[in-house]
């Protein structure tokens, strides 16, 4: 039996199985990981994980350091300054940016730091409930 744990920008992927069923999925899931953390000579702190002979368990390789997500307000605070919320924007129409750029965050998340910035005058709230919009108090 073998089991591993792939930490992916859109969530946590754990294979536990057959050493051979472990293998094929690791492979399967090999480019993704190199994409969301790039090769271990460039990040100098990625290993790639292997099978112990005998003990027959995958060995985690430590995070690369220095590859963090940034908080929701930075993300929400860039595309501000990028000029995202120039035109009025739903909080589904924030969320999928941000998602396009690799980051997830929930709605919540993205719905307190929105009010922080209408409350730091840096974005104004236009409708009311569903129908409410956000963009630059400019």
């Amino acid at each position: 039996m073998a089991k591993a744990v792939i930490n992916l920008k859109e969530g946590v992927i754990e294979l536990e199985g057959p050493v051979e069923f472990v293998r094929e999925y690791l492979k399967l899931y090999r480019p993704a990981l190199r994409q969301s953390l790039g090769t271990a000579a460039e990040t100098g702190a990625a290993q790639t994980q292997g099978v112990v002979p005998g003990r027959e368990r995958v060995l985690g390789g430590r995070k690369a350091k220095g590859i963090r997500r940034p908080s929701c307000s930075k993300a929400i605070d860039a595309e501000l300054r990028a000029g995202f919320f120039d035109k009025a924007r739903a909080i589904q129409q924030v969320r999928k940016q941000l998602m396009e750029k690799g980051l997830s965050y929930t709605n919540n998340c993205i719905r307190m730091n929105l009010k922080k910035l209408i409350n730091s005058g840096l974005l104004n709230k236009v409708g009311a409930g569903r129908a409410t919009r956000y963009e630059h108090a400019g």
